[in-house]
């Protein structure tokens, strides 16, 4: 969604400017000419391509097919961490976190909040956050308040549904009682351990958005909300990976408690 590309030469990397969406045929096809641009301009002599693992991606596709050359798979994350090594100038092992939306995994699921042992080379998964259905995939994306249903329903199975949650109460019940269905039969919910997930969940939950009109935008709402002074915090559990059952409890009991100061409020304007 956010393409560019890189050529290299000798010690030297040379970034494409920003191309964008790749989804559009148009754009595609001109992230493809630029490219070949690159190699005669900066007068490259490819020997090794280098690519996201996932096999989907338009641009994993161009790297595949763009000649008969070594091809490098590499974790979208492991990526986003060997980048702050090279910045730093790191070549040792390090513990690398990435939270992040959106990334292929080596176990084929979609990863986001991640905790690697890893070097340049390779890298050791540690820990992540927990697996949560993502129902209609890229469509939770763009629809927050799917994230904050698969929340709710792992944690609290049929009743979450509670008509009290300010939230619940502005979605179309029909499709609430489709996405439990695609959840419990596995239809169209990948996995995902994605942060940005559990942004989009809790900004859904909040009633900031529930319905994206651009991308991140829950999380972003969700951050200009922070109170930068406030010192409490939300527990969580974490064992073999990291799960937020306690936090969305507690972040359910401060909404319902919200709510009913503002419907005493309310009535009492009423009676006023």
């Amino acid at each position: 969604m956010t393409n560019c590309f890189c050529v290299g030469k000798g010690h030297k990397a040379f970034l494409s400017q920003h191309i964008g969406d790749l989804q559009g045929i148009e754009t595609t096809r001109f992230y493809e000419k630029t490219i070949e641009q690159f190699v005669k301009l900066f007068r490259v002599a490819p020997a090794l391509i280098a690519a996201d693992m996932y096999p989907e991606y338009i641009s994993t596709r161009t790297g595949l097919s763009f000649g008969d050359f070594p091809v490098v798979k590499v974790q979208h994350h492991h990526a986003h961490i060997a980048s702050c090594m090279a910045e730093h100038h790191l070549d040792e092992k390090v513990i690398g976190v990435a939270l992040d939306g959106t990334g292929y995994g080596s176990d084929g699921n979609i990863w986001g909040g991640e905790f690697l042992l890893c070097d340049l080379n390779d890298f050791t998964r540690v820990s992540h956050f927990e697996y949560i259905p993502l129902p209609g995939g890229d469509m939770a994306v763009e629809e927050p308040w799917r994230m904050a249903v698969s929340y709710l329903y792992q944690i609290f199975g049929n009743d979450f549904n509670k008509p009290e949650l300010p939230f619940l109460r502005n979605l179309n019940p029909e499709k609430v009682k489709v996405i439990v269905q695609m959840i419990d039969k596995k239809i169209n919910c990948p996995l995902t351990s994605g942060a940005g997930r559990l942004f989009d969940a809790v900004a859904s939950m909040l009633d900031l958005v529930q319905v994206a009109s651009f991308q991140a935008e829950g999380p972003m709402l969700l951050e200009s909300i922070i109170s930068h002074n406030c010192k409490d915090s939300y527990g969580f559990t974490c064992k073999e990976t990291i799960s937020f059952d306690l936090t969305i409890r507690v972040l359910l009991t401060v909404i319902l408690y919200r709510e009913q100061i503002r419907q005493q409020s309310l009535q009492s304007f009423t009676i006023q």
